[in-house]
Formats: C-alpha cells, sequence, structure tokens
C-alpha cells in the first residue's frame, strides 16, 4: 500500500480501512478466544486472517495520518494512530505477538472502530 494507497481519494482510503476491519471481524465471528490462539491449523489461519486485516488497516491508517493530518486531527475518535502502531507492532514485532492483547483489540476496539467508521464522512 503506503505511496499507492495515500495517492487515492480519502472516501477510497476510508473504505479500504472498513473492508479490512470488517474482514477481520467476518475471519473470528462465532471464534472463542481459545481456538483463535490454538496452535493448530485453524488457529494459525484465523490469527494470520486477523494480522493481515489489521496491517491493511494500520497502513491505511498511516497513509490517511501522513496525507490528510487536518482529516486525522478532526477525527480523533477514528484512533487512526492505535491502528498505525498496532500495524507496526503486527509487522515489526511479529516474533512478540500478545495473541491475548490481538484477541482484546479484535473484541473490544474493532467493533468501535468499524462503528465509527461508517459513520464518517468524506
Amino acid at each position: 500500500m503506503g505511496d499507492v494507497t495515500s495517492q487515492l481519494p480519502l472516501r477510497v482510503q476510508v473504505m479500504y480501512m472498513r473492508i479490512a476491519l470488517e474482514h477481520v471481524l467476518e475471519d473470528t465471528e462465532g471464534l472463542s478466544e481459545r481456538s483463535f490462539q490454538k496452535e493448530d491449523t485453524v488457529g494459525r489461519r484465523h490469527r494470520d486472517l486477523v494480522v493481515y486485516g489489521i496491517g491493511v488497516a494500520g497502513e491505511v491508517a498511516k497513509d490517511i495520518i501522513r496525507s490528510n493530518p487536518f482529516f486525522t486531527t478532526m477525527n480523533e475518535e477514528l484512533q487512526l494512530k492505535v491502528l498505525r502502531t498496532m500495524r507496526d507492532r503486527l509487522f515489526h514485532d511479529y516474533h512478540q505477538i500478545d495473541y491475548t492483547t490481538l484477541w482484546d483489540f479484535v473484541e473490544r476496539r474493532v467493533p468501535k472502530l468499524l462503528m465509527t467508521l461508517r459513520q464518517v464522512r468524506v
């Protein structure tokens, strides 16, 4: 993404972020934390999908922060910096991912972020 998404219209960037987070929730729907953390094919597949989805959303958030500082300031409830930070932790500290923290992020923060994203008008 990076330079490519920063050249897209803001509404498209927000849409990409929303879709990525919707996929995270779809990929964990009906899944328990225990199943998510289990070291088997199903657990790993779901963790990989979540990491990818949050990574995409965080990369878009990073682009929005860089290319639209006014939007970022006016929409602090989107927590773009939180998404950016989570993305950076997942991809730069991949060997230390705390899956309990990741599950908590998916369960508590992603639904709120999605609700806010769906209300944003750009």
